[in-house]
């Protein structure tokens, strides 16, 4: 409410407002030296619709000349409708299903399917994602491995970072709402020599709750951006960001277990049963209590370096470093409420670190030519990657009397109706669960070759690149195996066209593409690398603007099949030896068809219409287990859906007012297959609804804009398929003053 207050004093008198036209201000120029290598955000058909995008072949390029499906989302519809987490934004993408807001950079979302790559500027060692730095987000769709080297088949959910501007700017972004929701960002750019040296600075704060009992999350952000121009034709920028994330984020719903009996003499000590369902009576309640700590720190430095050599040729050059580190105190997961005791199931303390360092190279060779009257274009590309990874967990051991007898029955076996959350000695959590060193080293080379035939109307474009993976495990606990070591190498490919039927109104596209997964799964029993799992499918649809740019749409249907899946061997047991007994069997297939629609329409200058739908019948088509079998796959919802609008009052007594209202829907989702100790489990569909209105005025140089947001408007009780209990109903209030 502090913050609230001082948004109501900063608002001047509204009988002082001056005109200024509706909705964000066009944003100005980057300083860029060369526009092969980005994407122009100011040039945009719409502030909410994107025609270019970088995703699609590592340089900037129209969307209506790519022969993939690619969707956008830009900086002013995030921020309008204050789609702060990526589960928020990507509920209006078709295809898409959002898992966890607090699992991390991958979070087992899935994107036709699959489980997507995401990225920073084609960088795969991303941070979380935030809109203090976010020009806009792309999303390209299939499996797309020639562009970047490592992706799912589903496809990249790439982030592409704000540049400096030329002109001075600054912005101040004040919020306040229902869940102790606040946020503070501000922004500043310009020159900091005229035409030659520019400047971003960024930093922000936000602080949430939910409706899960003790849920906080709080997430500070600092990103430093200089661009200097040597000469009109090289440019160097470097860029720094830090990031830290503090958080009691939970675990998923408490379980219901039935069939359990009693082991032993206590009656609280339970063997065998099965969770059928979640235990919606303790669907708020958070098993770690107030002893949940979990912090996440980020730390990445970036240079990157342009030049053009000549009107055809262009190079860039691009190197990271980034420092991760996780830890996290909590008590062990997966905790089950038993009806017959009215307890919940047995929990140790647990504490773990993660260190994560990581370098990346990209190097690219551009050349666009017009040869024989063809406008063509060549792309030679070099990736390197190296990565060390450290993963130590530690907890009590079960069978530890000495440590396990300072733990009250109330602590390891919680009463929910009266929870002991007296804090473990954290100073006895000393059995290393997993002790883990992994390295990995990535090399791959794309050569990329486009051409437009036919006064273009036809572009045609193949791809291949070259990947090398290795990889050296140590596990230092494993019972099975103490090193592993694996190195394979494989080529991808891709390969699409696009012909305008009709000018751009109706172009026809298609492609068939590789993907190939090089976070490759370690053998717990022989140490050995597994193949990396390999993706391959075609993809065929149409796309088209029309009416001068006010109408634009993407139809696309796939056929995705993923291979060398590493399914458990039923044999291997954890921690048994002899050694030499594999863990996986690399049989696995996973089948994904389907087809998503996205349109947009600037119906009148005043009236702007989004929408996307979305279907796909996911699958296992080989495994180890034969009744998973034509199962689906897991945490994949089999349709999707969202219609946004917004209007913008253009005169009379509302002018300089917006409203806008989105809606989604995401389809039933099988959270879980049978097992022996689990039932089969299936989320239902569920539909959500965001509003907002904004209105906007000027006092000479300053532009103030005051917002009102609801985010899930009906407070739609629902899961995500991680078992948390959604979001409910999100009220915010934000005022934003720039110059």
């Amino acid at each position: 409410m502090k913050t609230l207050r001082l948004l109501l004093l900063t608002l001047p008198v509204a009988a002082v407002a001056q005109t200024v036209a509706p909705g964000p201000a066009r944003p100005a120029p980057d300083a860029t030296v060369l526009p092969e290598f980005t994407v122009n955000t100011s040039q945009h058909i719409d502030d909410y619709v994107a025609s270019e995008a970088i995703s699609g072949t590592r340089t900037g390029a129209k969307i209506l000349e790519l022969p993939y499906d690619v969707e956008v989302l830009t900086k002013e519809f995030i921020e309008d409708f204050r789609l702060y987490e990526q589960d928020e934004q990507m509920r209006f993408n078709a295809n898409f299903t959002s898992r966890d807001p607090d699992s991390g950079t991958g979070g087992g979302n899935r994107l036709r399917g699959f489980e997507p790559l995401q990225m920073r500027d084609g960088l795969s060692r991303a941070s979380p994602a935030d809109l203090t730095n976010i020009a806009q987000v792309e999303v390209i769709k299939g499996p797309q491995s020639t562009l970047y080297g490592q992706t799912e088949p589903g496809g990249i959910v790439n982030y592409i970072s704000k540049r400096p501007k030329e002109t001075p700017g600054y912005r101040l972004t004040l919020a306040n709402g229902n869940y102790d929701m606040n946020r503070v960002e501000f922004e500043a750019t310009g020159p900091l020599v005229p035409k030659k040296l520019f400047y971003l600075f960024t930093t922000g704060y936000r602080t949430n709750k939910t409706d899960l009992e003790h849920y906080y999350s709080r997430r500070k952000i600092y990103t430093a951006t200089l661009a200097y121009k040597l000469t009109p034709d090289t440019s160097v920028t470097a860029y720094w960001e830090q990031s830290r994330t503090t958080s009691n984020r939970g675990t998923g719903a408490v379980g219901l277990l039935v069939g359990s009996r009693q082991s032993g003499t206590n009656p609280l000590v339970r063997t065998g049963g099965v969770v059928s369902s979640v235990y919606l009576p303790l669907i708020r309640f958070n098993q770690m209590g107030p002893n949940d700590h979990y912090i996440r720190d980020y730390d990445g430095a970036n240079v990157r370096i342009e030049h053009r050599f000549s009107p055809v040729w262009s190079a860039r050059v691009n190197y990271e470093m980034v420092w991760k580190e996780f830890h996290q105190d909590r008590w062990s997961s997966g905790i089950n409420y038993v009806p017959e005791t009215g307890r919940l199931t047995s929990r140790t303390p647990f504490h773990q670190n993660q260190y994560d360092r990581a370098h990346s190279v990209q190097v690219d060779l551009l050349g666009r030519f017009t040869a024989a009257g063809v406008p063509q274009q060549v792309l030679f590309a070099g990736d390197y990657y190296r990565q060390a990874f450290e993963n130590h967990s530690i907890q009590y051991s079960t069978a530890d009397i000495a440590n396990t007898a300072l733990l009250r029955d109330s602590m390891r076996y919680l009463d929910p109706r009266n929870p002991d959350w007296t804090p473990a000695d954290l100073s006895r959590v000393t059995r290393f669960t997993n002790l883990q060193l992994r390295r990995f080293f990535v090399k791959g080379a794309t050569a990329s070759y486009r051409a437009s035939l036919l006064e273009n109307r036809l572009i045609a474009m193949a791809s291949a690149r070259y990947n090398y993976v290795s990889a050296l495990v140590d596990d230092l606990v494993a019972a099975n195996f103490r090193k592993g070591y694996g190195a394979h190498d494989k080529v991808t490919y891709s390969t699409g066209a696009n012909y305008r039927v009709s000018g751009d109104a109706l172009v026809l596209f298609a492609n068939y593409s590789a993907s190939l997964n090089t976070g490759v799964a370690v053998d717990g029993g022989t140490g050995r690398i597994q193949q990396p799992e390999r993706g391959r499918g075609p993809e065929a649809g149409v796309k088209g603007v029309f009416g001068g740019e006010r109408f634009a749409y993407t139809l696309a249907a796939f056929d995705i099949r993923k291979d060398d899946i590493a399914t458990p061997n039923p044999d291997y047991i954890a921690g048994v030896p002899p050694a030499g007994v594999p863990q996986y069997l690399g049989q696995g297939q996973e089948q994904a068809r389907g087809a998503d629609l996205s349109f947009s329409a600037r119906v009148t200058p005043a009236l702007t219409l989004l929408g996307t739908l979305g279907y796909v019948d996911a699958k296992i088509r080989k495994h180890e287990t034969a009744s998973l079998i034509g199962d689906r796959l897991t945490l994949v919802a089999d349709k999707t859906a969202s219609a946004v609008v917004r209007y913008s009052f253009l005169d009379g007594a509302l002018k300089n007012l917006r409203v806008g209202a989105g809606w989604t829907y995401t389809g039933g989702t099988l959270v879980s297959a049978a097992t022996a100790t689990r039932a089969r489990e299936f989320h239902s569909p569920y539909q959500l609804v965001n509003a907002f209105v904004s209105y906007t005025w000027k006092q000479q140089r300053l532009r103030h804009s005051l917002a009102v947001n609801g985010n899930n408007v009906f407070d739609k009780f629902y899961l995500n398929p991680s078992n948390k209990l959604g979001r409910g109903r999100e009220t915010s209030t934000t005022y934003t003053l720039s110059f």
